[in-house]
């Protein structure tokens, strides 16, 4: 298929999706108002139904973004959590070596510092 063929039918959804919020625009308008208004309005129906169009994709794609930032950083939070969780119950077993002990602080001074970094990135 020719690059210009794929961008044309794209286009085509896009201008059907407009031509229906256009179309239930004028319907609106039609049936609830009169006067000076509504024939106003009627004349940039076309212009209100391309705004609220780009203005819901917008909306959504933000919408998106932010639920899946969100969902992101609360499931790498458990999981940091559920870390050091572990590390903590292996630090309080006995017979543990200092080595061992070490390492544990080590890992979890990490994953506390990811923790940390994630959050931040969070609040940008």
């Amino acid at each position: 298929m020719p690059p210009g063929k794929s961008r044309l039918s794209f286009t085509h959804h896009e201008s059907k999706a407009i031509a229906t919020v256009t179309t239930i625009l004028s319907a609106l308008i039609y049936k609830f108002l009169d006067g000076s208004v509504k024939e106003f309005l009627l004349i940039i129906v076309g212009f209100i139904g391309y705004i609220i169009y780009h203005g819901g994709i917008f909306l959504k794609d933000t919408v998106a973004t932010e639920i899946k930032d969100r969902a992101s950083f609360l499931y790498a939070d458990y999981r940091i959590k559920g870390f050091i969780k572990e590390l903590e119950k292996e630090k309080s077993k006995p017979g543990v070596s200092r080595q061992r002990l070490k390492e544990i602080e080590s890992e979890s001074r990490n994953y506390r510092e990811v923790l940390i970094q994630k959050r931040l990135d969070s609040l940008k």
